[in-house]
């Protein structure tokens, strides 16, 4: 386990009613660390000795290259850490260890296909800024799936990523309470919808993060459409 630095929090901002973006930077006067897109970090809550009393993973929201003194989290407000995250002010101190994971896109791919579900949206932001930002890596196609149109935290964000970068498609996805003039998929992802913004099925690559029983739907469908399970498929559980 990486030694434990201390980070304070310099910003927050709630997107939608339970969900909070959260920056950090370090408290200690040493660099900030490197990481990848996908990666996570451990954080820990705090007593007044500065000694761990709870810890829990967050993958980390924003893209290394803009990531050289400061990082952001997606936090939602549910669990102690998660809470403490969610209602924290500026120049509160977290512990934070890491970078962890190898949930990173793989150099030689040419296409990865991501699926995000709820909170389990962040790593994805994180690919999708950094593909932005450098133009290179692969090209990506992200289904961001949530109940509804107030649960897209960063839905604005990505359709104007997928409209500024190329290599980038945007498909959001709506489950319950489709707005009249929505312009993204309602219902669950099926598919038809997969085939419809994937035509290399059986070369591209695809990263699979949020609650268990959604990566088990999408895995089925993905099975169901020849993905290789042992090459293809990259799971991580939120």
């Amino acid at each position: 386990m990486s030694q434990m630095r201390k980070f304070k929090v310099i910003s927050k901002v709630c997107s939608t009613p339970d969900i909070c973006r959260v920056v950090l930077e370090p408290a200690d006067g040493q660099p900030m660390f490197a990481f990848q897109a996908g990666q996570f970090v451990l954080v820990n809550l705090l007593d007044g000795d500065g000694s761990s009393i709870h810890a829990r993973s967050y993958s980390i929201a924003s893209a290394p290259s803009e990531s050289k003194t400061r990082f952001e989290l997606g936090v939602k407000k549910q669990g102690k850490l998660s809470g403490a995250l969610y209602g924290a002010e500026p120049e509160d101190v977290f512990g934070i260890q890491g970078p962890f994971g190898r949930f990173n896109l793989p150099v030689q791919a040419k296409h990865a296909v991501l699926f995000g579900g709820g909170i389990g949206i962040t790593p994805f932001r994180a690919m999708l800024r950094e593909r932005a930002l450098s133009g290179s890596g692969p090209d990506l196609t992200l289904f961001y799936v949530a109940r509804t149109l107030n649960d897209l935290a960063y839905h604005q964000e990505f359709a104007e990523l997928a409209k500024q970068s190329s290599g980038i498609d945007y498909v959001p996805v709506i489950t319950r309470e489709c707005p009249p003039d929505w312009n993204g998929a309602c219902g669950h992802v099926t598919s038809e919808l997969v085939t419809k913004h994937v035509q290399d099925l059986g070369s591209a690559v695809y990263f699979l993060c949020g609650p268990e029983a959604f990566m088990n739907d999408i895995g089925h469908i993905l099975e169901n459409l020849g993905a290789q399970t042992t090459s293809q498929l990259h799971l991580e559980k939120f």
